[in-house]
């Protein structure tokens, strides 16, 4: 099954926001979303090292939580992406070229003395108020396609979303330890440090964002099972059939965090992530003790 994509990017009609924000893009965004908060949800209340009290806080937070959809300003919008080329049909290609895309927009609303970046502007997270929010522009290409396989639209849409609940909840104390004993605090810091340690390894200084999206992963593949139970979600990627959707997915998460070769952070935050997930392994078929599947890994959860 090939996956459908916009061949035009930065045309009239795909690069208005609001023609974007389709009902059908908001109504998979949002089962993405409960997909990931359910995958927590079940780390959370299995997590043998959390006590009643510290899962019955963390929990409490996540109850109710929905997306809100922000809307960039289209005029700099549209102005941000004349010049950039059309995509073509490969997803990874476009993907490959999102950095440039990027650096343009930003150029435009830097120049134009306008702080909202449509992309990838720190989403926001309100605890008061249950909800993320979201840029419409994330619904859009090269970030998402419509129509595409199960992979390739969970891969930037969850993989954000689990990302910024586990810097919430996780690493910037968040988990609502209000009440956590001092040694759920201390089994927190040892399983965090197991990551921080592996990362420190790569040759990388080590920040909250960094641990974030490291352990997303693992929630992301929990959620992509709990939408379809099968590898091959809604089909296989055209010029890529020789991998599983599954395996896509992992892939997908990389691509986009890694960019260009050779950045050693963003390297080790795609490794670091996959060489401790037993799903990524059992999916890539790494034999235990190989380098993506060490003997004694690390686990938050």
């Amino acid at each position: 099954m090939a996956a459908r994509h916009h061949r035009q990017y930065g045309k009239s009609s795909t690069r208005q926001t609001g023609a974007a924000n389709t009902a059908a893009q908001v109504k998979e965004a949002n089962e993405i979303l409960s997909a990931v908060v359910r995958a927590i949800v079940h780390k959370i209340e299995h997590a043998k090292w959390l006590d009643a009290s510290s899962k019955q806080s963390a929990l409490s937070q996540l109850d109710g939580l929905r997306i809100y959809w922000g809307q960039p300003d289209n005029d700099l919008w549209i102005r941000g992406y004349d010049a950039v080329p059309d995509m073509g049909d490969s997803l990874m290609g476009n993907w490959a070229n999102l950095s440039h895309v990027l650096r343009h927009v930003r150029q435009v609303l830097s120049e134009n003395n306008y702080t909202y970046m449509p992309i990838l502007k720190e989403p926001d997270w309100q605890i008061s108020k249950r909800r993320i929010s979201l840029s419409a522009a994330r619904l859009i290409p090269p970030v998402y396609y419509e129509n595409s396989t199960l992979g390739t639209a969970i891969a930037p849409l969850g993989a954000k979303i689990s990302s910024m609940l586990l810097s919430a909840f996780v690493v910037v104390a968040r988990l609502a330890f209000a009440t956590a004993s001092q040694e759920v605090t201390a089994l927190q810091t040892e399983r965090l440090q197991c990551f921080v340690n592996e990362l420190q390894s790569a040759g990388v200084s080590v920040t909250s964002s960094m641990l974030a999206d490291v352990l997303r992963v693992g929630p992301l593949a929990d959620a992509y099972w709990l939408i379809n139970r099968t590898e091959e979600g809604r089909g296989r990627l055209q010029g890529l059939e020789w991998f599983t959707d599954f395996q896509v997915m992992f892939m997908s998460v990389c691509y986009a965090t890694c960019g260009r070769a050779g950045d050693v952070e963003r390297e080790a935050r795609c490794n670091v992530a996959l060489r401790n997930l037993p799903r990524f392994a059992k999916a890539f078929g790494c034999p235990k003790g190989s380098p993506m599947n060490p003997v004694k890994g690390c686990s938050f959860f």
